[in-house]
């Protein structure tokens, strides 16, 4: 009887994965079909090239040009010690998805390391981000000695806050940012199943 079960489980197995083998199969073959399919398309909607007598190709897409830093784009207040690590992921995440295009940063002297090497990177390239590096000075902070290392840092960064935004405002920037450098924003997304609530509290 012992046997028997032992054949059969073994079949069922072996059933089992010749249905999973099959089933893999199709899915892959399918996927090869729909890519080739779409190569064929875009190869096809492409303008047939007509090469001069110059050997010139002519060109199908046009020239891509350096991003101008547009009015609408947010600002930020950013206040750094030794976050360099984060920094370059933090920098990409916020251009692309807010999108970040003015921002003041400044370094508390306290700290290990500098972020120009970072920032110089972004301020020298076409991405059409206003990067500004402030030291103390720059905002008007002094520091209180007779204070411990954590009010001294609160009184620092109260301080660059309120001159950041104040920066911010006499450009005529409407929407700024202040977080740290380990924050992200992201956006509340609304599903199609969420009811609307566009026209609450207007009657």
């Amino acid at each position: 009887m012992s046997e028997n079960t032992a054949s059969r489980g073994r079949r069922d197995r072996s059933l089992f994965l010749q249905f999973m083998a099959f089933a893999v199969c199709f899915v892959l073959v399918n996927i090869i079909v729909f890519h080739n399919k779409n190569i064929h398309s875009i190869t096809h909607s492409l303008p047939h090239l007509h090469i001069s007598s110059t050997g010139e190709i002519p060109k199908i897409f046009p020239e891509s040009k350096p991003h101008d830093v547009p009015k609408d784009g947010i600002a930020g207040c950013l206040l750094l010690k030794d976050d360099n690590d984060r920094l370059s992921e933090w920098l990409a995440y916020h251009w692309l998805t807010l999108p970040l295009k003015y921002l003041v940063v400044a370094v508390d002297p306290t700290g290990m390391t500098s972020p120009k090497h970072i920032l110089d990177i972004w301020r020298e390239s076409d991405m059409g981000m206003d990067i500004v590096l402030w030291d103390d000075a720059d905002y008007g902070h002094w520091i209180n000695h007779e204070l411990d290392d954590l009010y001294k840092h609160r009184v620092r960064q109260s301080r660059f806050l309120a001159e950041c935004q104040r920066h911010h405002k006499a450009k005529g920037r409407e929407y700024v940012a202040v977080i740290d450098s380990d924050e992200f924003i992201t956006y509340n997304t609304i599903s199609d199943d969420e009811p609307d609530t566009s026209s609450v509290g207007l009657d």
